[in-house]
């Protein structure tokens, strides 16, 4: 009886009841009346449970999903074994071997994959510049030319599209940084022109996302997401408009968007976000406080003599 008492404590307490609930509670004397409220009221609290897991995964452990989309002078790019290769064909395009000043022309495609920096650097309607980096000092990609010969390139080379090359459109899969940092005395610094970054999270029963709020971005801000789930993909496309067009989707805990001489900014969606815009959350909830008066009015009609 004791088990049953703890199931039906929160069905049977009121104050419009002139007898005390242990009294109720031995009215279930009738094994089969007993089993049935144990069945009724095991069910609802299971329901209640698993819909409350359910809504503790959605609000403190599911990664908020940041759609965003820039205007930028700067995008530094770090991938990893698990990035996507990128192919580049090139046509003519100026390449300085070694980040040195002497520069080549190379025509064919260029192979990166592994641990690499690389770095789009675009000043108003100046040619685009990539700089890329292998920081454990062996080859920075794979060049095949035109007649099919193969060279691997030195840790660190710098390539130069010019205007007459565009619209010129990258692919991205790594971790992102958009917009150089500020500093002091500076006067010719790659920044973050403009842009949004749309909050958005999914639904617990649809697993549609749905967009929270947007967060605007001003010239000199720079992004990055921190807690990051996987990485982050998109693309870069480079057109007549100054610097840079950069659309790309992170999964992680927030967005911090650094200004200068200014505190860090943190975008995430709040508990109280998350339980307002996800439908199916309020859904259950309501499903479940009409599941209690149901299963209150079924109780008292089985306990009452």
């Amino acid at each position: 009886m004791t088990l049953l008492k703890l199931l039906l404590g929160a069905f049977i307490a009121s104050d419009e009841i002139s007898i005390s609930a242990n009294q109720l509670v031995d009215r279930a004397n009738d094994p089969l009346r007993r089993r049935l409220l144990l069945a009724v009221t095991i069910t609802y609290w299971a329901i209640v449970i698993a819909i409350g897991l359910g809504t503790v995964s959605v609000i403190f452990w599911s990664k908020t999903l940041f759609n965003i989309n820039s205007y930028s002078e700067y995008v530094l790019l770090e991938t990893n074994n698990q990035s996507v290769p990128i192919e580049l064909s090139l046509k003519n395009v100026s390449t300085s071997l070694d980040c040195d000043e002497s520069t080549t022309s190379l025509t064919g495609t260029l192979a990166l994959s592994g641990e690499l920096e690389i770095i789009f650097t675009r000043q108003g309607n100046n040619d685009l510049q990539v700089s890329i980096i292998d920081y454990s000092g062996e080859s920075s990609g794979t060049y095949v030319s035109l007649d099919g010969e193969e060279i691997n390139l030195p840790p660190c080379i710098v390539l130069l599209f010019s205007n007459d090359q565009v619209p010129l459109t990258f692919a991205i899969d790594g971790n992102i940084q958009l917009g150089a940092p500020l500093t002091k005395g500076n006067l010719n610094v790659p920044l973050l022109l403009s842009g949004s970054v749309a909050i958005a999270d999914r639904g617990l029963i649809s697993r549609d996302y749905y967009t929270a709020t947007t967060h605007q971005l001003n010239a000199g801000d720079v992004l990055s997401i921190s807690g990051k789930q996987g990485l982050e993909s998109g693309v870069i496309r480079i057109s007549s408009d100054p610097g840079m067009e950069v659309s790309y989707q992170a999964k992680g805990d927030r967005a911090i968007v650094s200004k200068y001489h200014s505190e860090e900014i943190h975008l995430n969606n709040s508990v109280w976000i998350k339980l307002v815009n996800d439908e199916s959350l309020i859904v259950l909830w309501l499903l479940v406080i009409i599941l209690f008066r149901l299963t209150k009015l079924f109780v008292r009609y089985a306990l009452d003599d």
